[in-house]
């Protein structure tokens, strides 16, 4: 959605390589209550309070799109700002009704907090979508042809590694986040792309568009770089 703003706005950026992927495998956005609610759909969320980012966010417009799907107005859940550390006890305390979560605040809530899942908001935008990607400016792309295919090629072989070797990446995520490796093997993590579909890409696109993430609609190949004929 960045770079579809960015975009809209004359900012010339393309996508050269799929980084991760929501995918209904390995739910990565999750919506969740204190285990003493009675909420399970969205419809039960009516009049209810939920915790925002505080901003139009992606997780906020696939918690619209979650709604809606399940037949709740998402105008008719008020937002209320609240940090992602802070969700957990958030739920417990009643602050909030529900809370999305992603990782690791999700794996930590769980552990410490009395909360449950009652919702793949993900999978309200499609069973997969692209999360993230590797991207540049249209004109550094043009001019590094050889560096543009040695890039997009290394980050596959990388990717393709990493979605075998988690336990390794755990360890080498631990160094840099300086998070517990535990709790890195504890979390859910999504996998990365082999390849750059449109299909991965349009899905979020489409959402962002309807629900006020973006100024108008945007065709994903628009945003997929293609070398000069």
């Amino acid at each position: 959605m960045t770079l579809a703003i960015a975009n809209l706005r004359g900012v010339p950026f393309v996508i050269l390589a799929a980084g991760s992927l929501a995918t209904s495998k390995i739910p990565a956005l999750v919506l969740c209550v204190a285990k003493n609610v009675s909420a399970q759909a969205p419809k039960d969320l009516v009049g209810k309070r939920s915790r925002s980012t505080g901003s139009v966010s992606a997780s906020d417009l696939a918690l619209d799109a979650w709604l809606a799907n399940g037949g709740a107005d998402p105008k008719s859940v008020k937002f209320v700002e609240v940090r992602f550390s802070e969700m957990g006890a958030a739920l417990d305390r009643g602050t909030v009704d529900a809370a999305e979560f992603t990782e690791p605040a999700l794996t930590v809530a769980l552990k410490q907090n009395s909360i449950q899942i009652i919702g793949d908001i993900d999978a309200a935008v499609a069973p997969q979508f692209l999360n993230s990607c590797w991207f540049t400016t249209r004109q550094w792309a043009d001019a590094h042809p050889e560096e543009v295919k040695r890039f997009v090629r290394a980050i596959y072989e990388t990717q393709r590694w990493a979605n075998g070797h988690g336990n390794d990446t755990a360890a080498i995520l631990s160094k840099y986040s300086k998070m517990d490796v535990a709790l890195i093997r504890a979390m859910r993590r999504s996998p990365w792309a082999d390849q750059l579909r449109t299909s991965d890409v349009q899905p979020f696109l489409d959402v962002a568009a309807k629900y006020g993430g973006l100024a108008r609609p945007v065709d994903a190949a628009s945003l997929i770089y293609q070398p000069p004929q």
